[in-house]
């Protein structure tokens, strides 16, 4: 149709003003990389960037009120202006980042289910993508139960004692009822229960 042979991109537009971008590709820096502390240790990931300081330009209008600006898997410009017109910079990432491949950066290498059935439709969703398990994606359940051992592949999960964890769920229920709750964190013993839907690494054996 007209409309297609006329229609564009994004890049398309604005190489007219001497910038480009790839879309395959997303920024990642390690100093403004998305940062999650946990009790036993710090989660970091380079493509969710939290902007702040140097990065946000604070000479325009538009940028300059933003004290943090979170960004994910966002993608990279370069520029080069013709005559006459002049490039401002509002955003910028650090000397220690990079251009990544967006399909490397937002695909996982491991995904945790809070159950079985969830863990099953995961590995059937994406194995309907091409995606297989444990090939090119782990998947592990919190769950444990004798199904288990029944889908394809058997799945890999984490084990906790069912009858350990209704007690002490009682316990918490009546000492919230008797107003005698205060926050506090319960342990439950876990076991890994080994499966076929997790890539092992024997480099690391």
């Amino acid at each position: 149709s007209y409309m297609e042979r006329i229609s564009s991109s994004l890049d398309t537009l604005t190489k007219a003003w001497g910038v480009s971008f790839n879309p395959n590709l997303v920024a990642a820096d390690i100093i403004y990389s998305y940062r999650k502390v946990l009790p036993e240790r710090i989660v970091s990931n380079p493509v969710a960037m939290n902007l702040s300081g140097d990065a946000i330009s604070r000479k325009l209008p538009l940028t300059a009120p933003l004290n943090a600006l979170e960004l994910w898997f966002s993608g990279g410009l370069e520029a080069d202006p013709p005559p006459g017109v002049k490039l401002e910079t509002l955003l910028a990432t650090s000397r220690d980042s990079q251009m990544v491949s967006a399909y490397v950066a937002e695909r996982p290498e491991l995904i945790i289910a809070s159950s079985d059935y969830v863990a099953a439709m995961t590995v059937s969703r994406f194995g309907r993508r091409g995606i297989r398990v444990p090939e090119d994606l782990s998947v592990v359940s919190i769950d444990g139960t004798r199904w288990a051992e029944l889908y394809n592949p058997p799945l890999t999960a984490i084990k906790h004692d069912s009858k350990l964890l209704a007690k002490a769920g009682g316990e918490e229920l009546l000492q919230a009822i008797g107003g005698n709750s205060e926050p506090h964190a319960i342990t439950i013993p876990t076991t890994l229960k080994s499966g076929g839907s997790v890539k092992i690494d024997q480099r690391c054996f």
